[in-house]
């Protein structure tokens, strides 16, 4: 229990402040998430449209299924995202969301694809959500 204290005492660089500089902190770090979740959930979700138009003059295969995965589920709960973010009731669930989004997206590429010959085509779309994820969304890596 010692080395999990003393790592999360590393992971956090305000481990040293009192409670007044953390709480100020952690207010404004809500403040610049939530505009770049909303708007990377909005580009992500336009993002998505090209990605199903482009998908469907590629695969052989589940035309209707890879349409309804990535122009509607992908996009919708991007688009679910965006809008929560415009209203802090809703923003703890909106970060819910957005945390499931790639897991959905990666759900859906992995049902889609495992086991076909296109699967290498296909595959970025996983490596991408990945960095997506941690890199992009504003998702806190904890």
């Amino acid at each position: 229990m010692d080395i999990i204290r003393r790592l999360r005492v590393l992971g956090n660089p305000l481990h040293q402040e009192d409670a007044d500089v953390r709480r100020a902190f952690a207010a404004w770090h809500r403040q610049v998430r939530i505009p770049q979740a909303r708007y990377v959930a909005f580009l992500t979700a336009l993002l998505y449209f090209l990605y199903a138009v482009l998908e469907q003059s590629v695969a052989t295969d589940l035309h209707t299924s890879r349409l309804v995965a990535h122009a509607l589920l992908v996009p919708g709960l991007l688009l679910a995202v965006g809008l929560m973010s415009f209203d802090r009731r809703l923003q703890p669930m909106m970060w819910v969301l957005l945390t499931l989004a790639p897991v959905v997206a990666n759900a859906a590429n992995l049902h889609l694809n495992v086991g076909s010959a296109q699967f290498l085509i296909f595959a970025p779309e996983i490596y991408l959500s990945i960095m997506w994820t941690f890199a992009i969304s504003g998702l806190a890596l904890r």
